[in-house]
Formats: C-alpha cells, structure tokens, sequence
C-alpha cells in the first residue's frame, strides 16, 4: 500500500498526469493474508488530497481486495485507474433525470455533459454526436468555452457565461451532428452539450473528439456537484413581491453555509436554482445576502 500526495493539474479526477517513486509519503508493511492499515496525518504533510495504490509484492499476482479510508471529516473517494486515453464517450438522454432539451427549455442544463481541456497545439478540433438508438430524435451539439474567472473547473454548466462556440446549433432528425472549433490554445477548456430538441426524449448516444494537432487533451464527464434541495411556497404572509414592495422581506428565507476545510475561498463555486412547481403567472427571482 504506498500513499503520495495528490496535486491540481487536471479535470479527470487523476489530479497528476504521471507518479514517481520519490514522489511517495509513505509505504505500508508486505505481509500474506491479512489486513494492513496505515494512519495518515495531514498535517505531517501539508497536504489533504491522497492517492492511495494498493499494491502486490510480486506482479501478475491476480485477486480482489476491498479498500477502506475512515475519517471524521466528510471525504470523497474516486477510482483513478490509468487507461489508454479516450476519444470517445457513450450516453444516453433518460426521461426524467438527463434529458432536458434544448436551450429554449428551463431544464437545458440537465443534459449529458462532457469537458475537453487541451494540455497542447491541438489545432482544430471536432466534436461529433451520432445516435445510435434505432429511433431518431431530432439532435444539436452545444460547446461552450469556459476559461477566465468563470471556469467551471470541471463540474456542470448550470448557467450561460459565453455564447455556444460555432453559434447556435441547428437541430434535425439525422444520426449524427459535428461542430469544429478552430485553432484550440494549451489550457483551453470546452464544455460540450448533446441535446435534443423537446425534454424528455430518450436515446443512446456517442460524442467523439478529433483534432488535426496534438493527442494531448483530456476528455471526460463533467462532475456533479453536491446538491441540497428544499421545498417550499409564497403563500399568505411569505407572499411579499420584490424589494420594491413593503415587507419583502417577509418572503421565505434560506440560510447556507459553505464547509470548506480550507481558507482559500476563492474556487469555491455554487450554483442556486429556483424552479417552480406550480402554475404561477408572475415572473420569480431571488436575492443573496451576506450572513457573515
């Protein structure tokens, strides 16, 4: 069992491209036929993020292991096993959970999406959607660029920061849609979004990348993010409009609170959304106060 420390350079959940022995903090004991457990400190290492590789003594030792990682703060672990690089990617548009449509529909953000970052000259590059569901539906293929202080860092688009790359996609019952974005940069970042037209239509899909320079990119599922939901209604009393009105500020109220272990506030993103669940023939919004 060795442990290194994990460091920020890439949005595949493997935050380093390649490892090194002299990179190592620490090795457990090799014994047969038992547990071996290790304790960790943080603070040992200035560090809070971990790769752990489970190891064999010998190679082409085959067998199943299970791995546990306890902790009194709340922690994520992730499979980060190294694979030949992808170009292609397999999805599908399920009622209900993912297919929101396009973006003339409030649930647009829902859809499958992927991130491509560009580590080099990758030149032209071009995005392709082909269904491969017997049934048709009629399809376009978003990208969005998402570098600058808005980058998303990985995780789902839940709110239009820049106009689709390529414009507008135009959408048609074909088995296959493609969009080229010219001249990509190093570090450049692009969510793409397969849609359909209508929500709710279901279909199994590919979205593959091709580019005319450099294979060194990254190509992957965009991360969700957390999500904490509450539900509730303007009725009576909370019924206040908007600041303009006397007692606005009797309308419900929601307080949140980040708990980020570290100091550095400044890559931490939230997204809110306001969704109506009713007929309500008026126009909605919210406000953000600070509570520190």
């Amino acid at each position: 069992l060795n442990c290194l420390k994990s460091d920020q350079t890439s949005f595949n959940g493997f935050k380093k491209q390649t490892l090194t022995a002299s990179e190592k903090l620490k090795t457990s004991v090799f014994v047969p036929n038992r547990d071996i457990s290790m304790d960790i400190f943080c603070g040992d290492f200035n560090v809070k993020d971990f790769i752990v590789i489970p190891s064999t003594f010998q190679p082409n030792t085959l067998g199943y292991f299970n791995l546990q990682i306890y902790s009194k703060y709340e922690l994520t672990v992730k499979d980060i096993k190294k694979v030949p690089e992808k170009t292609e990617l397999s999805g599908k548009w399920m009622k209900n959970k993912n297919a929101g449509g396009c973006m003339n529909n409030p649930s647009w953000w829902i859809n499958p999406q992927y991130i491509f970052t560009a580590h080099d000259n990758v030149g032209n590059v071009t995005f392709t959607l082909n269904q491969t569901s017997s049934t048709l539906q009629y399809i376009g293929l978003y990208a969005f660029q998402c570098d600058g202080p808005e980058n998303t860092f990985g995780y789902r688009m839940i709110n239009v920061l820049n106009k689709p790359l390529g414009g507008q996609p135009k959408f048609s019952n074909v088995a296959s849609k493609s969009v080229t974005i010219p001249n990509v940069q190093p570090n450049t970042n692009i969510i793409i979004m397969p849609s359909t037209f209508d929500p709710d239509q279901e279909g199994d899909f590919v979205v593959s990348v091709s580019t005319d320079g450099s294979s060194n990119f990254d190509f992957n599922p965009v991360c969700d993010y957390l999500v904490k939901q509450i539900s509730s209604k303007w009725s009576g009393p909370t019924a206040c409009g908007c600041l303009t009105n006397n007692g606005w500020n009797g309308n419900p109220c929601f307080r949140f609170e980040i708990k980020q272990k570290s100091n550095n506030f400044n890559t931490a993103r939230i997204g809110i959304i306001i969704s109506v669940t009713s007929q309500l023939n008026d126009a909605i919004g919210f406000y953000i106060f600070n509570d520190s």
